[in-house]
């Protein structure tokens, strides 16, 4: 499992999701400044990107956390097992 958890954060790291946070941010900021809608053209392309940005992250942060919940789990069963499973 801890061979699992390694391979996300390497992917993690290879995809570089910490920088898509950073520009998903910065992306997000700009779209709350006044006058950002004027030019729709290019309020529509940043608005797509930003979106892209979201759902990407947010598929490798769902996974990240529910690797962590079952390495969680893991542990837990083996100090703990249980009789029923």
């Amino acid at each position: 499992m801890n061979d699992l958890r390694e391979r996300i954060e390497k992917t993690w790291q290879m995809l570089k999701i910490d920088a898509m946070i950073t520009e998903r941010d910065r992306l997000a900021a700009d779209m709350a400044q006044a006058g950002f809608w004027n030019n729709q053209e290019q309020a529509a392309s940043v608005s797509k990107r930003h979106e892209g940005l979201k759902s990407e992250i947010e598929t490798w942060d769902k996974l990240r956390a529910e690797v962590g919940e079952l390495i969680g789990l893991t542990a837990d069963l083996e100090t703990s097992p249980d009789e029923s499973l």
